[in-house]
């Protein structure tokens, strides 16, 4: 049996296109509980970066068509994405559009180009998969993404979540 502990990073992050990439990560909780971890900025700013960072904004409007904003400053960086929110059909799916301000024709006020992903939360037995499909609109941006260490800010970052979700 695989336990909370077995999990830390264990994120499987592949590319599927040139543009294209999936994401899949099992967590020890509820689809619902997931889901809420997500898109609540209580939620979101005890998982989502490294632990030292500094939250410089987090908003959720969670409704079809709102906005949604992360921004956390590090030791030497900042990093940011905001998108909107296109399909919500809790607690098992989750579309929304990305605009990573560090990628190429990215920036605050850009609203296009922009990334789609697709988040599918799959529930069985007290376990929840998640497998998110994220189309990037060009290969160069899908390289920034990759290019600026996403894959091990992704295995803190779900590996943080499992802690939230553990109540930790």
């Amino acid at each position: 049996m695989t336990t909370r502990a077995d999990r830390k990073g264990s994120a499987k992050v592949a590319p599927v296109s040139e543009t294209a990439y999936e994401i899949e990560r099992k967590f020890d909780a509820s689809a619902g509980s997931v889901f809420r971890a997500l898109t609540e900025p209580e939620l979101i700013k005890r998982w989502w970066g490294y632990e030292d960072s500094e939250w410089l904004d987090c908003q959720a409007d969670l409704r079809e068509g709102g906005y949604w904003r992360n921004s956390l400053r590090g030791d030497g960086y900042v990093v940011s994405f905001h998108g909107r929110y296109r399909e919500i059909q809790r607690p098992h799916r989750l579309v929304h559009t990305e605009v990573y301000e560090g990628a190429p024709g990215g920036g605050p006020d850009v609203d296009e180009p922009l990334t789609l992903i697709t988040t599918e939360l799959v529930e069985d037995g007290g376990v929840t998969t998640l497998r998110a499909h994220v189309e990037c609109y060009a290969p160069e941006v899908m390289q920034a993404v990759f290019d600026s260490g996403m894959e091990s800010g992704l295995q803190v970052s779900y590996d943080r979540l499992e802690e939230v979700l553990a109540g930790a």
